[in-house]
């Protein structure tokens, strides 16, 4: 029984052979300036969902608000989680 594994997988074993010659180098995949929109995008979509979770489980706003306003709320929670981890950084 032959189990293929990946070379490319990002393991410390993995690292030592391609030091020692026996695993090819590591593939670098390039990210594109879509790529990084897409996951500050998904970042920032996922961070609003789970605030807005956290906050209508604590009673501290009623999420059921009409689409036209939920937009303006989502970016005021971006201001607020950028703050946050500006904060955090700094």
């Amino acid at each position: 029984m032959t189990i293929k594994k990946d070379p490319n997988l990002d393991t410390e074993w993995n690292d030592v052979l391609r030091a020692k010659g026996i695993l090819p180098p590591k593939e670098e995949k390039e990210i594109t300036e879509e790529d990084l929109i897409k996951m500050v995008e998904s970042t920032i979509e996922n961070k609003s969902k789970e605030l807005e979770w956290m906050l209508s489980q604590t009673g501290a706003v009623n999420i059921d608000l009409e689409e036209a306003l939920r937009g303006e709320v989502k970016d005021v929670m971006n201001i607020a989680i950028r703050d946050s981890a500006k904060k955090q950084k700094g």
